[in-house]
């Protein structure tokens, strides 16, 4: 009785269990592509007709759908392709690989009326956006992201070559090695893992954990393949190469659009509405392409994106969502894709694909190990990792394709021209003549200006790579038309480089404008240097202490003792214990401080250097110094302060306002070299604007020992001729400066400069910038324009219209 009651017991749990076998869940998998061969993104995949258990194929194109039954049929949905079904020869077991077929023409009826039902969907997006943007949640987290990226060459569409290009193809010795090795290996293939922080609001730490680039040993390029953070559709604006587009679902911008609603998909509990956009009009620069709005929420669940206008350089976003520990939704995978045009040739392009996955997302970070006073860094903590490592962290195995360009590139790597190139930019970019030889710096190798004419020079320094903690450096030049010789070393100790905390000592011996002002980090206008007509000689010893603060603000701490003996007609009236003397060389014996703050600043350290960020956020300049006399020879003693702002905000598809005020003020009884220059930009033998200077105003008129200075301009760009081949900028300009000058008895000579504008200097502008427009090289837009611009006011001169107006060539180089 009791064998017999273990017998059936028995035979139930073999039952229950070979029930439990047959009923658990078998992955189907499978990867997508159209009939080019190209992957297809966020295809709608489900089985057996039952549209309730669905999945949407990835960044890859791959997906992994799960059933407990018997698969009959599978079906693939996309707005872009026919709808697809495999109804035979379907196995758990296989891996399924679709090919869907384009729709030549898609018939949509597009509207921008926001009663709409479509309208609806996109205003509850945009209402919830603050909730659905990791962001802008308030919070924190933290994630680490594998990233590979591959750069390619491709051939132009059915080639789109012009006739006069026909015969270069067929001997072109790049053309033939593209398709000798076209499916077999890539150009170059890059790699990295990262780990990033965020703390709200807007503060990033970035580290990349490992890095490895086809070719190249060293890899200071680190940060400019992989600090690239998920570009949000819920804010109005992204910027790309120096272009501003406007998004779908920002608050201020999705009015600028149209939409067409595809159809609305079950998926899981929820619906996903898929949405075609594009600009309803041409006045900003708008994108196209498709969102995946989920209806938890009304959150992005995927999206891709591009340019509406094709350009030199033109780019694809996509970006896939999920609803991360049923908290919010946050982004899991992203690929960016970027096609150069006509580069390297005019009929071959090359397409740099970078892909982006990201886990292990933690919504709760510890942030004891974030350093939160630091905005946004990115910095190389290891490189050189094993193969373990990085089949640990690769999403999947390397491709064929990936292993041999591994395998080409790292073979003939000192014979590599990429791998030569990138290394020569690197260096070029951290100022080294040479990869080979790290001490030659380009500083001081080619300079232009009235005064010296071509001035031809060297300059090195060693230690920073060798030492860490101790360079020493020097420079020498000659000018060609003053033929004199300038030359200068120095030498600096680093305290902590974190914070590039350094103390540093420099001789110079060189020349230097006089009454110019030299802020921290701030680089002068590049024609503004070529016009320099006057020139002081400068002997300095100077012992200075630099460094920024967590907040990466610059700050430097300095003592210089110098002497200065303008190179003109000049002498200023020293008063000496009752006794006047006129002397033309001084000795200045000085403290000085100069600080720059960036509001909200974002910086990356790129190629060993520390790079700022563009921000819609102020930044200010300060330089404060005492002048001793009675100390190391000093002669004069006096107080000096100046100051500097920059604001460049965007008003949307209105354009971009530029505001710059500055002012300074200083003892009264002091040179001329150590004064105000008026902020002058008119040379009588230039037609080139000088940005943010007085354009009607020469260069030397003015001299002040208190001024205060505003420049406002404001671009509109091109949009107002939306519908037109012909698209310059309309952008306008308003100049006004009021300048002072004490004791102007104490200044003589043949070029005492002793004119103010204590009444105030007044001038408008109109420009027209990108009036012509021509290619550099095939691979940038350069642009000339113009401007008139006119002077008013108590300061203008007499005359005609005439004598007060000027008109200036502007310029412009950009990647698009």
């Amino acid at each position: 009785m009791v064998r017999r009651i273990c017998n059936l017991f028995l035979i139930s749990i073999l039952f229950f269990v070979s029930d439990k076998i047959s009923g658990q869940s078998k992955p189907v998998n499978g990867v997508i592509k159209d009939s080019d061969g190209e992957i297809v993104q966020f295809a709608y995949v489900f089985l057996n007709q039952d549209s309730t258990n669905s999945v949407f194929s990835d960044i890859d194109g791959r997906f992994t759908i799960y059933t407990r039954g018997d698969i009959q049929n599978l079906s693939i949905i996309h707005p872009e392709y026919q709808p697809f079904q495999l109804n035979s020869g379907i196995s758990s077991s296989d891996s399924i690989e679709a090919i869907l077929t384009p729709i030549e023409s898609a018939k949509r009826v597009w509207t921008d009326n926001i009663n709409s039902p479509t309208f609806k969907i996109i205003n509850q997006a945009v209402l919830l956006e603050n909730t659905n943007d990791p962001e802008q949640l308030g919070g924190s987290f933290e994630y680490t992201s594998y990233n590979i990226a591959t750069v390619d060459l491709f051939q132009l569409r059915n080639h789109n070559i012009p006739d006069k290009y026909e015969n270069r193809v067929e001997n072109d010795t790049l053309f033939i090695k593209h398709h000798r090795i076209h499916g077999h290996e890539h150009m170059d293939v890059i790699e990295s893992v990262n780990q990033r922080i965020f703390k709200y609001p807007n503060k990033n730490h970035e580290r990349i954990l490992a890095l490895k680039h086809s070719g190249l040993e060293n890899i200071g390029a680190a940060p400019l393949y992989s600090n690239e953070h998920p570009i949000s559709f819920y804010n109005n604006y992204f910027d790309f190469l120096g272009i501003r587009f406007a998004t779908p679902l920002g608050n201020r911008t999705y009015k600028h659009y149209e939409f067409h609603h595809e159809y609305s998909l079950p998926h899981k509990s929820d619906t996903v509405y898929v949405i075609h956009f594009r600009p309803s009009h041409l006045r900003v620069s708008g994108l196209e392409g498709t969102l995946y709005i989920n209806s938890n929420n009304y959150a992005i669940q995927h999206v891709v994106a591009r340019p509406v206008e094709h350009q030199l350089i033109d780019f694809q976003i996509s970006q896939k969502f999920e609803f991360i520990q049923n908290k919010e939704w946050f982004p899991v995978q992203m690929n960016y894709v970027y096609l150069l045009r006509k580069s390297p040739k005019k009929y071959l392009g090359t397409v740099y694909d970078k892909k982006t996955y990201i886990k292990k997302i933690d919504l709760d970070p510890d942030l004891s190990k974030f350093d939160g006073t630091e905005l946004c860094v990115c910095e190389v903590y290891g490189t050189e990792q094993s193969e373990e490592f990085w089949d640990i962290h690769r999403i999947e195995p390397l491709s064929q394709k990936r292993r041999k360009t591994y395998l080409r590139v790292d073979t003939l790597r000192h014979q590599s021209k990429p791998g030569i190139v990138i290394q020569r930019l690197v260096a070029f970019y951290r100022n080294k003549l040479t990869y080979k030889l790290p001490f030659m710096e380009v500083n001081n190798v080619f300079q232009l200006n009235r005064v010296e004419g071509a001035r031809f020079g060297l300059q090195g320094s060693a230690g920073r790579d060798l030492l860490q903690f101790f360079e020493v450096g020097g420079y020498g030049a000659y000018g060609i038309r003053d033929k004199e010789w300038k030359w200068g070393f120095e030498a600096g100790l680093f305290l902590n480089k974190r914070h590039d905390f350094e103390l540093k000592y420099q001789h110079s011996n060189d020349i230097f404008e006089p009454g110019s002002i030299d802020f921290l980090a701030k680089k002068p206008d590049f024609f503004r240097r070529i016009f320099t007509g006057r020139m002081d000689r400068y002997l300095s010893d100077k012992v200075t202490l630099n460094f920024r603060t967590p907040g990466y603000h610059l700050m430097e701490l300095g003592f210089n003792k110098y002497s200065r003996k303008p190179l003109y007609d000049y002498q200023f009236q020293f008063d000496n214990e009752g006794t006047t003397t006129l002397s033309s060389d001084y000795n200045i014996s000085e403290v000085s401080l100069r600080v720059r703050y960036a509001v909200n600043e974002k910086v990356t350290n790129t190629l060993g250097k520390v790079a700022r960020l563009d921000s819609n956020y102020p930044v200010f300049y300060l330089n404060a110094s005492k002048g001793f006399s009675n100390i190391l020879n000093g002669e004069l003693s006096f107080f000096k302060l100046a100051g500097h702002m920059d604001y460049k905000f965007h008003l949307g598809h209105i354009g971009t306002t530029s505001l710059k005020l500055e002012g300074g003020r200083m003892s009264s009884k002091a040179p001329y070299p150590i004064l105000f220059n008026g902020r002058g930009g008119n040379l009588a033998t230039s037609s080139i604007i000088i940005r943010n200077h007085f354009q009607t105003m020469g260069i030397y008129e003015f001299v002040s020992n208190k001024y205060f200075n505003v420049f406002f301009q404001h671009d509109f760009g091109s949009r107002l001729f939306a519908h037109s081949k012909f698209k310059p900028d309309i952008v306008i300009y308003q100049g006004m400066g009021w300048g002072d000058l004490d004791n102007k008895d104490l200044h003589s000579g043949a070029d005492a400069v002793t004119k103010s504008y204590s009444r105030g200097f007044f001038e408008t502008g109109l420009g027209l910038n990108n009036f012509l427009k021509f290619k550099l090289f095939g691979k940038v837009y350069g642009s000339l324009g113009f401007g008139y611009f006119h002077a008013y006011g108590p300061e203008r001169r007499g005359g005609s219209i005439f004598d007060n107006s000027v008109i200036r060539l502007t310029y412009q180089i950009k990647l698009l």
